[in-house]
């Protein structure tokens, strides 16, 4: 199952729902991945929530910061500084398969 199309991590609770009730279908016999540009805070439960069910990330980065930041931008924070923080919450959050 991938998550993407616009910002997956914007909606964390449908993503959350959908792999709970697909898990009680399927159990543990599929995988999943959530595309993102990691524009979106990532809350500390749910980073432990990934790492539990094994969940996959795959980041869109765009290059040195200034590119990624006029590609991906915002009117409320720097898009490569915020790429940049969220990386690190993730590598350090244990969840190991980020491409």
């Amino acid at each position: 199952l991938e998550f993407q199309g616009g910002e997956a991590l914007l909606r964390i609770d449908f993503v959350v729902e959908t792999v709970a009730a697909l898990r009680k279908i399927r159990g543990q016999s599929f995988s999943v991945v959530i595309t993102s540009a990691l524009g979106p805070d990532l809350p500390e439960e749910f980073l432990v929530w990934c790492k539990k069910e094994g969940i996959a990330f795959s980041v869109s980065f765009d290059g040195i910061p200034e590119i990624h930041s006029a590609h991906r931008k915002s009117n409320f924070f720097d898009s490569f500084s915020r790429f940049s923080s969220q990386l690190e919450r993730l590598k350090s959050s244990g969840i190991n398969e980020i491409g």
